[in-house]
């Protein structure tokens, strides 16, 4: 507003100043003001002809355009910096509104708790509920935190001056109904406390519920100001920047076209209407552009163009009537080379025939050593395979010797565990028999024990027989895995040996295979060198041919060159030199 006000006031004051001027000295100012402008004007002409003189004279094309690109360059990146600076305001305002809305979130929670805190004393003097009183509590509790957490955030004054007569609020309200309150409910009197809660004590709370909505609502009408600065700034930089570009734009066309109009197109039409006069044969006149930038470059190289026709217009004359004699020497030359080159195309021709041959047989050796390439290679390949196999062989034969020996330690541990089971057995047996004795002094009371201990000796008998049965069999399968452990060693050496083999076979293979790898390349070589010589003479015998019909062209040539001679003379004739 005061920005505003300050820019009507200068507005204003200005308007009134030349409306007095008008209505004073109207007509004194007018011929004051058209004399000094032309006087002055006449002044910017003389220094900026001189200036423009002297700018063309001594500075290249490359540097006034460079010139012209960068102050409309340094014009855009002042757009670009007062815009960037604009956008680093602009964030800050954001930044600052950002706080200010989560200030203002913080107050509205702090609001919410304070509600609910009313909410649960009226509930808790109303009822005396347990969980009320925790509610308002934790709702106390929960307002005062973020009362402290808000202060120490906090770094405005005025804005801590108000936030502390929130939280002495909030804690007058908290001694209210904790000290007043709280004895009454105690005691049971719960319309009293609550008469006096909504009669006494309400209306501090609205209190504190007003000074949170006044916080609120200032800190609301702040962010809104704040948006509407940062609008402004905003517009403000679209303005600035758009009048940047458009004068850095005028600007770029304007030096465009004052360095393409006159330190380009003036120069170009003097050197185009120069080499127009060199093309009409005139050597007499030089170019004059009178600037030492390319265009001034591009002039005298013009001229020295012309002083390098002069020479050599002078020196045609003089070589033109050498060529009639040269073309005569030329053509008997001619005549003897072509009879030459004659005799050495057929001697070419017998080195070609030769040539091919040699090729023929070149390809013939090379498919048999590719051919015996790839049968070394699939014998390597089956090799290779066989080794595989037999390193597989070779492990499943340690393994099965890791299973017998397993196997044998198995039946050993069983025998142990037999002869342990016969053991008992036999102890079993003395036992039914020392109990068999003690029956029979026990006599007619010993009977039924009689009974189980001839039970029990019968049981171990069969016991005894069955560990011998399986004994026997034990026995056997140790002597049938001595056996077995002797034919799988047995077969796990030869499968090691016959691994070694393979691999030795393999080695002497790949010996072969690149022997032969190496015999194919060589054979390669010399059926690739073959066919070159075949194609060299081809090319040479080519070449002769050629030879001579150049040489026979060359004859025919030189008849013409007399005639050329005298064309070239009445030629130069036509240059003005």
């Amino acid at each position: 507003m005061g920005e505003f006000n300050l820019k009507k006031f200068f507005s204003n004051m200005f308007s009134q100043v030349i409306s007095w001027n008008t209505r004073t000295n109207k007509q004194k100012s007018i011929k004051e003001l058209v004399s000094g402008k032309l006087q002055k004007r006449n002044w910017l002409i003389r220094n900026t002809n001189f200036n423009i003189k002297e700018f063309d004279s001594k500075i290249t094309i490359a540097t006034k355009l460079y010139t012209g690109f960068f102050v409309t360059i340094l014009f855009f990146m002042s757009a670009l910096g007062f815009a960037f600076a604009k956008t680093q305001q602009i964030n800050h305002i954001n930044d600052i509104i950002q706080d200010q809305s989560e200030y203002t979130m913080e107050m509205q929670r702090i609001q919410y708790h304070v509600h609910q805190q009313l909410a649960s004393i009226k509930e808790w003097t109303l009822t005396g509920s347990e969980k009320a009183f925790n509610n308002a509590q934790e709702a106390k509790k929960a307002s005062q935190q973020l009362e402290q957490q808000l202060l120490l955030e906090t770094n405005d004054q005025a804005k801590k001056d108000k936030l502390m007569q929130i939280i002495k609020a909030d804690k007058l309200i908290s001694s209210i109904w904790e000290i007043k309150l709280g004895p009454m409910v105690r005691d049971g009197h719960y319309q009293v406390a609550y008469h006096s809660m909504v009669t006494e004590d309400q209306p501090i709370f609205e209190q504190l519920l007003g000074k949170t909505d006044k916080f609120v609502e200032i800190n609301k009408k702040m962010n809104q100001e704040l948006q509407r600065k940062a609008q402004e700034e905003s517009q403000q930089a679209v303005l600035v920047v758009a009048a940047f570009g458009f004068v850095a734009t005028i600007l770029g066309v304007a030096c465009s076209l004052l360095v393409v109009n006159r330190f380009i197109n003036r120069p170009l039409k003097e050197v185009m209407t120069g080499a127009r006069r060199i093309a009409k044969g005139d050597l007499t006149s030089q170019i004059e552009v009178g600037t030492k930038d390319e265009m001034g470059m591009l002039a005298n190289v013009f001229n020295e163009m012309v002083d390098q026709l002069n020479q050599i217009i002078s020196q045609l004359v003089k070589y033109g009537a050498d060529i009639g004699d040269e073309s005569e020497k030329l053509l008997r030359g001619s005549k003897s080379v072509s009879n030459n080159i004659n005799m050495i195309n057929e001697i070419f021709m017998e080195l070609a025939s030769s040539a091919k041959q040699e090729a023929e047989s070149a390809g013939e050796a090379l498919y048999a050593a590719v051919k015996a390439e790839h049968t070394a290679t699939k014998g390597n390949e089956a090799v290779n395979l066989a080794s595989a196999k037999m390193t597989e062989i070779n492990e499943q034969s340690k393994l099965t010797v890791e299973l017998v020996d397993n196997l044998k330690e198995q039946t050993n541990r069983i025998k142990q565990m037999l002869d342990v089971v016969n053991g008992i057995a036999k102890q079993t047996n003395l036992l039914s028999l020392n109990a068999s004795i003690e029956a029979a002094r026990a006599g007619e009371y010993g009977r039924g024990f009689a009974v189980v201990a001839n039970e029990v000796r019968q049981l171990a008998d069969d016991s005894s027989k069955s560990v011998k049965e399986i004994t026997e069999v034990i026995y056997n399968i140790q002597i049938n895995t001595d056996k077995v452990m002797e034919v799988v060693h047995s077969g796990a050496k030869q499968a090691t040996e016959g691994v070694v083999a393979i691999k030795n076979t393999g080695k002497a293979f790949d010996e072969i295979t690149e022997s032969v790898k190496i015999n194919a390349n060589m054979v390669k070589q010399i059926s690739e060198a073959t066919e070159q010589v075949s194609d060299n003479i081809d090319q040479v015998a080519a070449s002769t041919q050629h030879v001579t019909s150049n040489i026979d062209e060359v004859a025919s040539t030189s008849q013409l060159l007399d005639g050329i001679a005298e064309k070239l003379q009445r030629t130069v004739n036509n240059f003005k030199v």
